[in-house]
């Protein structure tokens, strides 16, 4: 697992497999730097995402609804 904090100070970088590594980074330039092609797989990764959460939710909504149905009877 990997996670960067991004602040105007020194950004800070942990890495975790079994052991919890801390790295500080001091950058005055912006952290993240992406290219045309880098953002367009992104964009296509965050709408798949958003379409594969809109389908989980209306899985839940028809399964909440058969069992209102199934606990009036």
């Amino acid at each position: 697992m990997i996670a960067i904090r991004c602040r105007p100070s020194p950004v800070l970088v942990y890495a975790s497999e079994k052991k919890r590594h801390k790295f500080a980074i001091n950058s005055q330039n912006p952290v993240v730097k992406t290219k045309d092609k880098e953002i367009e797989k992104l964009k296509l990764i965050a709408n798949w995402n958003l379409r594969a959460t809109r389908s989980a939710l209306k899985n839940c909504e028809e399964m909440v609804e058969i069992l209102e149905e199934l606990s009036t009877k």
